[in-house]
């Protein structure tokens, strides 16, 4: 459960795998078996219980973590919805879309993008002395932007509520200043704890998550190491090839498994 949660919170070589070798899961072969054509598997519906402090519930930040957990419910809800042939596959995608947005409007997608382009920090200075950020153009910076929330919507939002559904996780604000919240979250699950932390800032009017911890892993650092290793050892082009190239997997990727989901379909990996 812990490695899965990573998954989601960090995707940790979800978004970008290194350059030239293939991930863990293309060590897997899918195999493909019908259950009962065209007959849906219904499903519960899958809630999870927030226990927050009297005092902490009217936190802004504690507000904008239960609202990205909530748009991944929804998410959920909508992808059983299309299962059970309650609409068609565009008007699936749109609503879905709609989703994606919501629960992208919690995350400073901008300050992640720009800090995960930096690196080799020089303390004494209090610069990086590698920026590969600086000396974009704005229309640059925006499609980067772009496409890198786009890797997240298409990958982490579509599977999140099967890993955070039915769980039971404590919520806590650790430090609460004017322009900065960290909230605390202990996830138990089984007779584990699983520890996620949320820093967020106030960007005008609104509270936005700019980094994620889990167990001590940071979501910036992760995708600054990923982003790093392809721009030093190839180049900053090849990043932005090596992104769409994943996005596009991700998208028919997603389009099949929802297709078979609705088909009645079951898709099984199983070990070469």
């Amino acid at each position: 459960m812990y490695c899965l949660i990573t998954l989601i919170l960090l995707s940790l070589t979800a978004v970008l795998p290194e350059s030239g070798t293939p991930p863990a899961e293309a060590k897997t072969a899918e195999t493909k078996q019908e259950v009962k054509a065209n007959e849906p598997v219904i499903q519960k519906k899958k809630k999870v219980k927030h226990i927050i402090k009297d005092e902490d519930k009217n936190n802004p930040g504690i507000k904008t973590v239960l609202s990205m957990l909530e748009g991944f419910s929804k998410m959920g809800d909508n992808k059983q919805e299309y299962v059970n042939k309650k609409y068609d596959y565009a008007q699936y995608k749109k609503v879905e879309a709609g989703i994606a947005r919501e629960i992208s409007a919690n995350i400073d997608f901008y300050d992640v993008c720009e800090k995960s382009l930096k690196y080799e920090y020089d303390p004494a200075k209090k610069v990086f002395l590698k920026d590969h950020w600086r000396g974009k153009s704005n229309s640059d910076k925006t499609a980067f932007v772009a496409l890198f929330r786009q890797l997240i919507e298409d990958i982490v939002y579509p599977i999140a509520n099967d890993f955070f559904g039915d769980l039971k996780i404590e919520d806590k604000v650790v430090e609460n200043k004017p322009d900065y919240i960290h909230v605390k979250s202990t996830i138990h699950y089984k007779k584990k704890n699983v520890i996620t932390e949320w820093y967020l800032h106030k960007k005008g009017e609104n509270w936005k998550i700019f980094d994620i911890g889990v167990e001590g892993e940071r979501w910036v650092i992760s995708f600054r190491s990923q982003f790093t290793d392809i721009i030093t050892k190839k180049s900053y082009q090849e990043l932005i090839k090596l992104m769409n190239k994943k996005l596009t997997e991700v998208k028919e990727d997603n389009e099949r498994k929802d297709k078979n989901a609705r088909n009645g379909i079951k898709e099984e990996k199983k070990s070469k």
